[in-house]
Protein backbone atom coordinates (compact mmCIF):
# COMPACT_ATOMS: atom_id res chain seq x y z
CA UNK A 1 0.00 0.00 0.00
CA UNK A 2 2.71 2.67 0.81
CA UNK A 3 4.44 1.86 -2.14
CA UNK A 4 0.95 2.62 -4.04
CA UNK A 5 1.09 6.00 -2.64
CA UNK A 6 3.98 7.04 -2.87
CA UNK A 7 3.65 5.95 -6.54
CA UNK A 8 0.13 7.81 -7.04
CA UNK A 9 2.32 11.00 -5.26
CA UNK A 10 5.05 10.54 -8.11
CA UNK A 11 2.63 10.70 -10.67
CA UNK A 12 0.48 13.38 -9.38
CA UNK A 13 3.43 15.91 -8.79
CA UNK A 14 4.51 14.91 -12.86
CA UNK A 15 1.89 15.36 -14.04
CA UNK A 16 1.03 18.66 -12.70
CA UNK A 17 4.96 20.01 -12.97
CA UNK A 18 4.42 23.48 -15.65
CA UNK A 19 5.41 21.71 -18.86
CA UNK A 20 4.39 18.56 -18.52
CA UNK A 21 1.25 19.81 -17.32
CA UNK A 22 0.80 21.97 -20.33
CA UNK A 23 1.27 19.30 -22.93
CA UNK A 24 -1.33 16.95 -20.69
CA UNK A 25 -4.12 19.81 -20.57
CA UNK A 26 -3.55 20.24 -24.36
CA UNK A 27 -3.73 16.49 -25.18
CA UNK A 28 -7.25 15.99 -22.55
CA UNK A 29 -8.68 19.45 -22.09
CA UNK A 30 -8.01 21.71 -24.68
CA UNK A 31 -11.38 23.03 -25.25
CA UNK A 32 -12.61 22.39 -21.62
CA UNK A 33 -11.80 25.49 -19.89
CA UNK A 34 -14.13 28.59 -21.15
CA UNK A 35 -14.77 32.21 -19.39
CA UNK A 36 -17.00 34.79 -20.14
CA UNK A 37 -18.52 37.49 -18.45
CA UNK A 38 -22.70 38.26 -17.47
CA UNK A 39 -23.99 39.37 -21.02
CA UNK A 40 -21.36 37.32 -23.51
CA UNK A 41 -19.59 40.11 -24.85
CA UNK A 42 -16.50 38.57 -23.82
CA UNK A 43 -16.10 35.10 -23.81
CA UNK A 44 -12.85 33.38 -24.23
CA UNK A 45 -11.64 29.44 -24.62
CA UNK A 46 -8.09 28.78 -23.13
CA UNK A 47 -5.53 26.93 -25.47
CA UNK A 48 -2.58 25.03 -24.08
CA UNK A 49 -0.63 25.17 -27.11
CA UNK A 50 3.42 25.37 -26.95
CA UNK A 51 3.28 29.55 -27.01
CA UNK A 52 -0.60 29.94 -25.09
CA UNK A 53 -0.32 31.52 -21.71
CA UNK A 54 -2.23 30.69 -18.84
CA UNK A 55 -5.54 32.98 -18.49
CA UNK A 56 -5.32 35.86 -15.86
CA UNK A 57 -7.03 38.78 -14.77
CA UNK A 58 -4.97 40.72 -17.10
CA UNK A 59 -7.17 39.76 -19.92
CA UNK A 60 -10.12 41.28 -17.96
CA UNK A 61 -7.85 44.55 -17.96
CA UNK A 62 -7.79 44.68 -21.21
CA UNK A 63 -11.31 44.07 -21.30
CA UNK A 64 -12.61 46.65 -19.39
CA UNK A 65 -10.22 48.95 -20.84
CA UNK A 66 -10.88 48.30 -25.11
CA UNK A 67 -14.69 47.86 -24.73
CA UNK A 68 -16.16 49.59 -21.09
CA UNK A 69 -18.83 47.33 -20.30
CA UNK A 70 -21.67 48.43 -17.87
CA UNK A 71 -20.60 47.50 -14.37
CA UNK A 72 -22.60 44.23 -14.15
CA UNK A 73 -20.55 43.04 -17.27
CA UNK A 74 -17.05 43.50 -15.87
CA UNK A 75 -16.58 40.82 -14.11
CA UNK A 76 -14.78 37.34 -15.63
CA UNK A 77 -16.65 34.15 -14.70
CA UNK A 78 -15.47 30.36 -15.35
CA UNK A 79 -17.81 28.28 -16.84
CA UNK A 80 -16.23 25.38 -15.66
CA UNK A 81 -16.70 23.21 -12.10
CA UNK A 82 -13.43 22.12 -10.56
CA UNK A 83 -13.05 18.31 -10.58
CA UNK A 84 -10.93 17.45 -7.42
CA UNK A 85 -10.79 13.89 -9.45
CA UNK A 86 -8.69 15.01 -12.06
CA UNK A 87 -5.34 15.42 -10.97
CA UNK A 88 -3.67 16.68 -14.04
CA UNK A 89 -5.45 19.74 -13.89
CA UNK A 90 -4.08 21.08 -10.17
CA UNK A 91 -1.60 23.05 -11.17
CA UNK A 92 -4.09 25.27 -13.83
CA UNK A 93 -6.98 25.02 -10.78
CA UNK A 94 -4.49 26.65 -8.27
CA UNK A 95 -3.06 29.29 -11.05
CA UNK A 96 -5.96 30.11 -12.85
CA UNK A 97 -9.45 28.38 -11.36
CA UNK A 98 -9.48 29.98 -8.32
CA UNK A 99 -9.35 33.31 -9.11
CA UNK A 100 -12.70 33.15 -11.33
CA UNK A 101 -16.27 32.70 -9.95
CA UNK A 102 -18.43 29.57 -11.22
CA UNK A 103 -21.07 30.69 -13.30
CA UNK A 104 -23.41 28.67 -15.55
CA UNK A 105 -23.24 28.92 -19.33
CA UNK A 106 -27.12 28.43 -19.23
CA UNK A 107 -27.29 31.40 -17.02
CA UNK A 108 -25.19 33.28 -18.75
CA UNK A 109 -26.25 32.95 -22.48
CA UNK A 110 -29.98 33.76 -22.26
CA UNK A 111 -28.73 37.35 -21.60
CA UNK A 112 -25.85 36.63 -24.42
CA UNK A 113 -25.30 40.09 -26.49
CA UNK A 114 -25.48 39.45 -30.71
CA UNK A 115 -22.20 38.87 -32.41
CA UNK A 116 -21.33 42.14 -34.06
CA UNK A 117 -17.65 41.17 -35.51
CA UNK A 118 -16.30 44.87 -35.46
CA UNK A 119 -17.94 45.99 -32.08
CA UNK A 120 -16.69 42.93 -30.25
CA UNK A 121 -13.51 41.29 -30.72
CA UNK A 122 -13.93 39.28 -26.97
CA UNK A 123 -16.42 36.74 -28.03
CA UNK A 124 -14.75 33.14 -29.24
CA UNK A 125 -18.07 30.85 -28.82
Amino acid sequence: MKKFLIGFLIVVIVANLPFINKHILHSLDDDTFKYSNNDASFTYTQGFGFKDSYFSKDINQLFIQYDNPEPINQEIFRLYKINPLCFWRWYYYIVTSLHFKYKSWSDIEPYRVPYEKYKSRWQEF
